[in-house]
């Protein structure tokens, strides 16, 4: 399961989800949602340095007014936290400036770079997951190595 939005932590977090694992790109969950107890659940958090909405600087908040760092601990046990330096919260899609609750801190890497270190980041793990799983994702999501993740699909 992953998403760049918060709604697929709320799925993980119920155990008849059948999910093994969660991506999470520059979100935490809120609310409600604690996955602290799901130590069968691989997690993967990134986040951006120069992502100004959700901050990991102390006493950043959550759309939901929580403290980031306070829900950095609900996420599952196992789970791999990045950073990628020089990154924002624009940099995670293409849906261009983010000026909501706050305005996103400028990019000092390209967006091609921030792209390409994010898409490293999910493939490996899913690779772990996959072994740890035993099951074989489709060819083409294992199939990146370093270009453009356009052509993970080749």
């Amino acid at each position: 399961m992953g998403a760049g939005s918060l709604g697929a932590a709320g799925i993980a977090a119920d155990p008849a989800s059948g999910a093994r694992g969660l991506a999470m790109l520059a979100g935490v969950p809120t609310g409600s949602v604690d996955l602290l107890d799901r130590h069968d659940i691989a997690g993967l958090a990134i986040f951006a340095s120069e992502d100004t909405i959700v901050s990991l600087a102390d006493g950043a908040k959550a759309e939901d007014g929580t403290l980031i760092r306070d829900n950095l601990k609900r996420l599952p046990p196992r789970t791999w936290r990045r950073v990628i330096r020089g990154g924002n919260h624009a940099g995670f899609g293409l849906y261009g400036p983010q000026t909501f609750p706050v305005r996103d801190g400028a990019r000092t890497i390209s967006l091609e770079d921030q792209q390409n270190q994010t898409a490293h980041h999910l493939v490996s793990f899913l690779r772990r997951v996959a072994r740890r799983h035993r099951w074989k994702p489709a060819k083409q999501f294992l199939a990146y190595g370093g270009t453009h993740p356009k052509r993970a699909s080749d």
